[in-house]
């Protein structure tokens, strides 16, 4: 089903249903309104979504809690796969973060000590490459003699490339497992070959059954590309036969190791093309809807976490620490040597008030006239702001090929919401150019805070709770 007009009603998302009737998204109520286009400015409306609390106001700090702080440390920026697309250029230039550098920055870390929880998120590089350190800090945890006075969840990205006793006890540990892979064997071997250009898949899969083998839930990450854009729906198919129960689909970007515009990894990988990947992903829509597999993309992923910026980043609720021990705002921007570390990198003793500052003039959706009545505005928060400077040369001017995926990919997980949601069960007040419709979540979506949903309003029996 298509969408021809789409917006902001009182700074809810709405689509239209036909000439009359536009369907309007309440992530504050998780509810549903029909709405007749004649009567938008009545009184009658106005006072329903104000009984059922449809209205509410988008977070300024990011879609992670007040509460909360996500300590990302790069244990290493090493890595023993050569994706063609790394966006961190992962092991041109090989650092690992000393146990000691580790332990110091999760004791003495500004800004920590007012959260009531804290998630310790190792990433890379390829993280498992430093499991000793990894091991350290969680036996630290364990044994009450770091972040006692703290709730601590562990997360971690990783190639999947590991061994079984590590993927193991990663399960063990109730981390939060990313695994970046891109779909069929031979086009994970083409995008993610070894360092030596050997195979990964064999061993990726391996990983992937043992973990689905536990009861800890994880996501696949995969990267598209142009060479992989036309296989979303057997892609997803095939990972929710190794027993995946999501699935993240994420455009390349013109990053590292993938380059810029044209002078994209030598000739061999593209971003996919924007029309290309919205049918492709509509059609893996279906195909997840059959095979019991959630999907996930940052295009709709915050819709329950409504947010006038794009991450947590230009928050004091996330901190990015390298391997010398700076404070970064940014996966991508990992040492002072990065193109974008003007941008992006602070010492981390500096006054921590100073940095939030920094980082929150580093992006202010507000300001962009562009995204005032635009449907996914407190979904997509503007964009990412690297994302914005490598395609705009600017960070406050949205990349064109991201602007048109946020907006076209979250109406069609609008579409989804909508339909699923208008059954005579969910429907709960009908008045006067106006029905209110419990919203239900499809079972084939997967998105940021999904665990504090009702459960009436979910369709299937278990959420996967991971990175929330």
């Amino acid at each position: 089903m298509t969408y021809s007009t789409q917006g902001l009603f009182k700074e809810l998302p709405f689509i239209d249903l036909d000439d009359q009737t536009i369907a309007v998204f309440s992530p504050y109520a998780y509810l549903v309104a029909l709405v007749n286009k004649g009567a938008l400015k009545s009184n009658a409306v106005h006072a329903a979504l104000e009984q059922f609390s449809f209205l509410g106001t988008p977070s300024t700090q990011g879609p992670l809690a007040q509460d909360h702080i996500d300590i990302t440390l790069i244990v290493t920026t090493d890595c023993n796969l050569r994706c063609k697309y790394c966006f961190t250029d992962a092991g041109n230039r090989p650092h690992q973060m000393s146990e000691k550098m580790a332990l110091d920055v999760l004791r003495g870390l500004s800004g920590v000590e007012e959260k009531k929880s804290v998630s310790v998120t190792f990433f890379g590089g390829e993280p498992t490459l430093a499991i000793k350190t990894i091991k350290d800090i969680v036996d630290q945890v364990r044994s009450g003699k770091l972040l006692s006075d703290k709730k601590v969840t562990f997360g971690i990205t990783t190639h999947g490339v590991v061994s079984v006793d590590d993927a193991k006890f990663l399960a063990d540990n109730g981390f939060d497992i990313m695994i970046s892979a891109d779909g069929l064997p031979d086009d994970q071997d083409f995008q993610r070959p070894t360092c030596g250009n050997g195979r990964t898949s064999h061993i990726v899969e391996r990983t992937i059954k043992t973990l689905s083998r536990t009861t800890q839930s994880f996501k696949i990450r995969s990267t598209v590309t142009d060479r992989t854009v036309g296989k979303l729906a057997e892609i997803t198919s095939y990972y929710a036969g190794l027993g995946a129960p999501v699935l993240h689909f994420e455009p390349m970007t013109y990053a590292g190791r993938a380059g810029r515009g044209d002078d994209v990894s030598h000739g061999l990988l593209r971003r996919p093309e924007q029309n290309v990947y919205l049918d492709n992903f509509a059609s893996a829509l279906t195909v997840a809807s059959d095979c019991g597999i959630r999907l996930t993309s940052s295009y709709f992923m915050n819709f329950l976490k409504p947010s006038s910026v794009y991450c947590d980043a230009h928050t004091a609720n996330r901190a990015v620490v390298t391997p010398n021990g700076e404070l970064s705002r940014c996966l991508e921007i990992q040492d002072a040597c990065h193109e974008l570390a003007a941008h992006g990198i602070e010492n981390a003793g500096a006054d921590r008030s100073h940095l939030v500052s920094v980082l929150r003039d580093f992006r202010s959706q507000n300001s962009m006239n562009d995204c005032a009545k635009c449907v996914a505005k407190y979904a997509c928060g503007g964009g990412c702001p690297v994302r914005n400077l490598r395609g705009t040369g600017s960070i406050t001017s949205v990349d064109s090929h991201e602007c048109f995926l946020h907006e076209n990919v979250f109406k069609l997980a609008l579409g989804q919401i909508c339909q699923d949601s208008m059954r005579p069960a969910t429907r709960l007040f009908s008045g006067p150019g106006i029905r209110v419709h419990r919203m239900a979540i499809p079972a084939n979506l997967w998105m940021k805070g999904m665990e504090h949903v009702p459960a009436e309003n979910r369709l299937s029996i278990t959420i996967p709770s991971i990175f929330h």
